[in-house]
């Protein structure tokens, strides 16, 4: 059965991941920097300033930002904020970072969008990247900028209220840094299919969904599972899951419930066939317990017939 890994390994691999490589760093809080750009809907402030009654942002420091909620019905609101130049020189692997608050409201049907921009050429013209799902709250967001390597970029992001009365966008934290991993596939989910009780001799599966974590492709990688003990390994192989894309797998039938308690584990190795990746503390799944309940057998079944509300002895429906 796998190992867990020590906190030592852990903490080389997060190092790694704190010395990569930075092109660009803007974290607003000296204020909107002179060689960025912006249109008059985008403020700077705390979050409690560019707050209103129906757009509470979270506290994030100093940001910037956009609150619709603010003006009102009837005022619509679009515009960019956008970055100096950004030399990406000897970049390979270029990924833009930053922290956003946008809720995607959708207020009677209007549809509120915020989005970010590349221009490679002094912002003339400008390519979307990135559509923001929305959400509850401050989110991490990677957005990779491979197609720019060694390119003078602009970095912008915009916010439309689409026409509507509606929420608003902020952010925060914008870094453009060398990707660092190569080779990872994380762990999001992998189990047994059967988990808490099953009836003996009942077959079980694994399943589970990983994510490309590096920015080398992946093309094979095991499944790994522990059944009581023994363990059990098959290849996957003939797939393609570029760099942040999810892949699920299942495989039907690799146990049986048995009388008492049956434990499963399941983890992933071997990811392109070249051994252990760069971050291997993240291919476990979650360990499973399977308790084998046997099925009743000759059983009587009692059917109890309710009386009306208006008749203490009639069935009801008489």
């Amino acid at each position: 059965m796998k190992k867990f890994f020590t906190l030592l390994a852990a903490l080389l691999f997060t190092g790694s991941l704190l010395t990569a490589q930075t092109y660009y760093s803007e974290d607003f809080e000296a204020g909107i920097p002179a060689d960025w750009t912006a249109d008059a809907i985008w403020v700077h402030g705390t979050a409690a300033a560019i707050s209103s009654a129906y757009f509470s942002i979270p506290n994030h420091t100093m940001i910037v930002g956009v609150n619709d909620d603010g003006p009102g019905a009837g005022v619509d609101q679009k515009g960019m904020i956008y970055s100096g130049q950004i030399s990406l020189a000897g970049a390979e692997y270029p990924i833009l970072n930053f922290a956003s608050y946008f809720v995607n409201g959708d207020y009677q049907g209007a549809d509120e969008t915020a989005k970010v921009f590349v221009s490679t050429d002094g912002g003339a013209n400008w390519t979307e990247v990135y559509d923001l799902p929305g959400g509850g709250d401050w989110a991490e967001t990677r957005v990779p900028l491979f197609d720019y390597a060694g390119m003078n970029i602009l970095v912008g992001f915009e916010y439309d209220d689409g026409t509507g009365w509606n929420f608003g966008f902020c952010i925060d934290d914008v870094t453009v840094e060398e990707y660092p991993v190569k080779r990872d596939a994380e762990v999001l989910y992998a189990a047994a299919t059967c988990i808490g009780q099953g009836l003996i001799g009942q077959p079980f599966g694994v399943q589970g969904l990983i994510l490309n974590n590096g920015t080398d492709e992946i093309n094979s990688f095991d499944i790994n599972y522990s059944i009581n003990g023994t363990d059990y390994s098959e290849t996957v192989s003939g797939v393609s899951i570029p760099l942040f894309d999810n892949y699920s797998f299942k495989l039907e039938d690799v146990g049986m419930v048995t009388n008492g308690t049956t434990n499963v584990d399941v983890w992933i190795s071997n990811v392109n066939g070249e051994g252990a990746d760069e971050d291997p503390l993240n291919d476990e799944g979650t360990s499973a317990s399977i308790a084998g309940i046997e099925m009743a057998e000759n059983r009587g079944v009692l059917v109890e017939e309710a009386t009306g509300t208006w008749c203490g002895w009639c069935p009801r429906g008489a």
